[in-house]
């Protein structure tokens, strides 16, 4: 009985060690979170964004481009804003180090003006791009608040409303 118990606390520990070795030292990776939200536009009262897409840049060992998890996603800023909130677009598991950019593509966009009339914009480059250095530490989560500046975004033209996406970015590690 000694003896199987024995095995018992020797397999305990070598599967704690295993965990402890993988977590620590082999796991290079931190999580990404990246979240939306705008500031306000008067002549709307909602603006629906359709988010089909985000890339992050990553510098120095294993550079490259990384796709962060989405599923397409459409959000009202205005109602983000009127709620002083923020909404997730998509988290991911991301190689620890340092990055240079966020790409992020708006798929459509729609707006509800404050007389009520329905509004689909015209989305000519869909495609955000920042470039802001972020961090993604091993081990801990790195926020990125995407801030969407609706009064640049919205535009009208003779052909009728454009939305083409200006934002910045703040970094909450």
């Amino acid at each position: 009985m000694k003896k199987i118990v024995g095995i018992l606390v020797v397999c305990l520990v070598g599967v704690a060690a295993g965990y402890i070795v993988w977590s620590y030292v082999l796991n290079d990776e931190g999580t990404l979170i990246v979240k939306v939200t705008d500031e306000p536009i008067d002549e709307f009262d909602k603006v629906f964004v359709t988010f089909s897409e985000i890339k992050v840049q990553k510098s120095g060992e294993n550079a490259g481009w990384y796709t962060v998890s989405l599923q397409t996603k459409t959000v009202d800023l205005l109602g983000l804003h009127k709620k002083n909130a923020t909404e997730v677009l998509g988290i991911d598991k991301l190689k620890a180090g340092k990055y240079t950019q966020i790409w992020i593509v708006v798929e459509s966009a729609k707006g509800v003006k404050t007389s009520g009339e329905e509004i689909t914009f015209i989305v000519p480059d869909g495609t955000l791009k920042i470039i802001t250095p972020f961090e993604v530490k091993k081990g801990e989560s790195t926020t990125l608040i995407i801030d969407f500046d609706l009064a640049r975004c919205v535009s009208t033209m003779s052909i009728g409303y454009i939305f083409t996406p200006v934002a910045g970015m703040t970094v909450e590690e």
